[in-house]
């Protein structure tokens, strides 16, 4: 299998490290930093210093690749944007069963065992 590294952009420790152990277990990347394969961010913790603005064209640099935003209050102007541009959206509490199934139709690298 090729190697396969994710880009997580998040502000929240216990949601990095769900997705870092998740990620372990498959023996796949979580990335600090690019080029990577993919991109999952959490809209309801942005690192510090990273406004909502930079959301959509965080995201428009990964045109062509596995883009994932999820979070509980997603602005409805920013869901209407994700779905025109086929970024997979996940609006509820992200678990370590809720990131394969965000990655499943998007990756031909397996994220489940």
């Amino acid at each position: 299998m090729p190697p396969f590294s994710l880009l997580y952009v998040c502000g929240d420790d216990v949601n990095r490290d769900l997705v870092r152990r998740r990620l372990d277990r498959r023996g796949l990347t979580l990335a600090d930093e690019r080029p990577v394969d993919a991109c999952l961010i959490d809209h309801n913790h942005l690192p510090f210093g990273m406004s909502p603005e930079e959301v959509v064209p965080l995201l428009m640099t990964f045109t062509g690749r596995p883009r994932c935003l999820h979070g509980y209050n997603i602005p409805p102007r920013l869901v209407r944007w994700c779905r025109r541009h086929g970024v997979r959206l996940h609006r509820r509490r992200l678990t370590g069963r809720a990131l394969p199934r965000l990655f499943a139709a998007t990756t031909p690298f397996p994220l489940t065992a």
